[in-house]
């Protein structure tokens, strides 16, 4: 129930109480993927890379075939500035799923900025 709530509040940007109802329901149990995904995505938006990175490094330890999750931790740690990490990790994300958008797109942009700063 506090994951579809939380859902709802941050559809409405009440990011900060969707927050709080993710953290309170993880307490009750700590290995819910989808809790984790959608406190990974907060913080993600928040542009709070350093733990938008720790929630999505939890996901994949939790699920390690999460495609998605695993180009989420990705953007995440381009962010944070690890871009070959960030290959490294979108690479591993177009292995379980070759069509993946986000992967592909992701990678797309590291070029593309590679290109851009003369790499």
């Amino acid at each position: 129930m506090r994951g579809l709530l939380a859902r709802g509040l941050d559809a409405l940007g009440r990011r900060d109480e969707a927050e709080e109802h993710l953290r309170a329901g993880l307490g009750s149990d700590s290995g819910d993927a989808d809790k984790i995904d959608r406190m990974g995505l907060l913080t993600y938006n928040q542009q709070r890379y350093d733990k938008c990175e720790e929630w999505f490094e939890r996901l994949v330890g939790l699920s390690p075939q999460n495609a998605q999750g695993i180009a989420n931790l990705a953007a995440a740690v381009c962010f944070a500035g690890k871009r070959e990490e960030a290959i490294e990790s979108f690479d591993r994300a177009l292995e379980l799923d070759p069509h993946s958008r986000a992967s592909l797109t992701g990678l797309a942009q590291i070029q593309a900025a590679g290109r851009g700063s003369g790499q």
